[in-house]
């Protein structure tokens, strides 16, 4: 099967597809290149290999997209997520609108999966937040507080295109390495290349350093560290006046107690919740540095998925 070109670089590519496949994503050649697992290639040599797979029909291709073989009704659903996709991160552009005036926020990015088109039309929005070391339970209060009264809040039953404030880290705790599972953990290791900036005061490019450990895995990756001009949200000139001024008096003893009361206050809520759920699979975090409330972690179900995709498509 494997007995021209590159075998390595042939067994990466299709490692490659079969996690995406567990999202329905067909990848584009260069998406092949950057995010091809734990082999360094050049952008010719995968180009080579993807022919020569293709050709023994080992992969899938049509109109410039690769795929398992038999999935070519990904090629149609990833062309109108697309489209769909747009109507989503417009919704988002508007959160971010409305939590530019909260102090001390220093990144908001657009992630989980809808970068890979991967939701459907009653999901909510996965928001992903950085917040200044020390005043992380002051932003998330006046953040939930803004998302509430403006309707935008993602809670019980009221989940279609709501924004999910899940997930919140500290310009301290810029590294994620230290909350992968065991072992591989592909998910995480390609989440971090899933967000889409949307927000940024300076700390995306800390970020992305912070998490170069994931190019031991995926490096080929090259971080897309500038923002994408319709993604990007343009701040208003008087909201961030008014939000460093808040910033500068805030930044005191005063904003000191100020933070614990917010902290207090969302603790005793956060804590019977973590009680509840038995902080499964790491799935809730709860410290000064970061906040994650997936209630449900599904990074063992992909890895495990992932695993029997390598099963069928790359050892046979």
């Amino acid at each position: 099967m494997m007995s021209s070109g590159d075998t390595d670089t042939k067994k990466a590519i299709l490692k490659t597809l079969a996690f995406f496949d567990i999202f329905s994503y067909p990848l584009t050649e260069m998406e092949v290149h950057k995010w091809l697992w734990e082999k360094k290639a050049s952008f010719s040599e995968v180009q080579v290999a993807l022919e020569v797979l293709v050709n023994a029909e080992i992969v899938g291709y049509r109109d410039g997209l690769y795929f398992m073989p038999g999935k070519e009704q990904y090629i149609a659903d990833r062309r109108r997520n697309y489209v769909r996709a747009e109507t989503k991160y417009k919704k988002i552009r508007r959160a971010v609108k409305l939590l530019e005036i909260v102090p001390f926020i220093r990144f908001i990015g657009a992630c989980n999966t809808l970068s890979i088109l991967d939701f459907s039309e009653e999901s909510d929005l996965d928001v992903f937040i950085i917040v200044k070391k020390g005043r992380l339970w002051m932003a998330r209060l006046a953040a939930t507080c803004i998302m509430f009264t403006t309707g935008n809040w993602r809670h019980g039953k009221k989940v279609k295109d709501r924004i999910c404030l899940s997930f919140y880290i500290t310009t301290d705790t810029l590294s994620l390495k230290h909350i992968a599972l065991a072992g591989k953990d592909p998910y995480l290791t390609y989440w971090v290349t899933f967000i889409v900036p949307m927000l940024d005061r300076g700390v995306y490019t800390d970020f992305v350093r912070a998490n170069k450990w994931i190019l031991t895995v995926i490096p080929n990756m090259i971080p897309y560290v500038s923002l994408a001009k319709r993604r990007k949200v343009k701040e208003s000139v008087v909201l961030r006046s008014i939000r460093k001024d808040v910033e500068w008096m805030l930044s005191t003893w005063f904003g000191d107690a100020i933070e614990k009361i917010c902290r207090s206050i969302q603790r005793k809520k956060m804590e019977k919740r973590e009680e509840e759920q038995g902080n499964r699979n790491r799935a809730i975090i709860i410290s000064d540095s970061m906040l994650k409330f997936h209630e449900i972690d599904r990074r063992e179900r992909y890895r495990e998925q992932w695993y029997l995709r390598q099963k069928e498509f790359v050892n046979k």
